[in-house]
């Protein structure tokens, strides 16, 4: 926070200036490895407001941020900026478990009748970014965009077969408000397919989880949306550290994806 207050005396500039600049020195390291957590920067991630004064009177002014440019800005930025590139399949599909035992750019250290376990090989480049206030990862190795957080709470892929105390809890449902809302300025939020998702998967448990600590942990469980059969799913497991199918009638949290252009 005195780094912050620093930048505003000796630059003269604005508190929201300020907090942009000392973010982006911690994410990039500057105050140590250790401080690229979100949980030591995320204080800086609000705009807020800011003082300004003007003829001897106190005002308020309120920082607009130009998210279109910023948007463009990170995905140039962060495709370009490694040499490594993988593509993953994007398109969903209808999968059996021995096409699943095939996915690419995992280990597998077990496979069964219901799936895998295994690790992704994939060496990521992850980034914290936030666009507006909402929390992204910007993969720059596999060109995704992923949903820092995920959804809150469980959800079927299905409209329920029985009455439930919360009706209306699916994937359609989630995705299409969260389009509308424009979740970070974009609205082409979808579920991963296999490979997108099971390129999370780390070869040991991280924050509780087979998942980079870059993301939250509340998620053990997210689905595809890759189907198995016609009235199945596949999902991961980041407490096994697991690829497997289940009913769509199932709740899962989802963690949405979104591929830069």
């Amino acid at each position: 926070m005195v780094s912050m207050y620093d930048r505003v005396q000796d630059k003269d500039i604005s508190y929201a200036d300020a907090m942009t600049e000392v973010k982006r020195r911690y994410i990039n390291g500057n105050y140590g490895e250790v401080y690229k957590a979100p949980y030591y920067w995320a204080p800086f991630v609000y705009y807020g407001k800011d003082y300004e004064r003007t003829e001897g009177q106190k005002k308020y002014s309120v920082e607009e941020s130009n998210l279109e440019e910023e948007r463009r800005l990170i995905e140039k930025e962060n495709y370009t900026k490694t040499t490594q590139h993988v593509n993953l399949r994007s398109s969903y599909k209808t999968l059996s478990v021995s096409q699943v035992h095939s996915t690419p750019n995992v280990s597998m250290r077990k496979i069964d009748e219901y799936g895998f376990y295994g690790h992704s090989i994939i060496n990521h480049d992850y980034n914290f970014k936030t666009i507006g206030g909402d929390m992204v990862v910007v993969d720059n190795t596999t060109g995704l965009m992923w949903h820092q957080n995920g959804s809150s709470y469980k959800m079927n892929c299905e409209k329920p077969l029985l009455p439930v105390p919360i009706v209306g809890r699916n994937t359609k449902k989630w995705f299409k408000k969260l389009n509308r809302k424009g979740y970070a300025g974009y609205h082409d939020w979808r579920l991963p397919t296999v490979e997108e998702a099971a390129s999370l998967l780390e070869s040991s448990k991280r924050n509780g989880l087979y998942i980079d600590p870059v993301f939250s942990n509340k998620q053990i469980y997210i689905w595809t949306g890759d189907r198995y059969g016609s009235k199945g799913a596949w999902y991961l497991d980041f407490n096994a550290g697991a690829v497997d199918w289940t009913s769509i009638w199932n709740d899962t949290f989802v963690r949405p994806v979104r591929s830069m252009k």
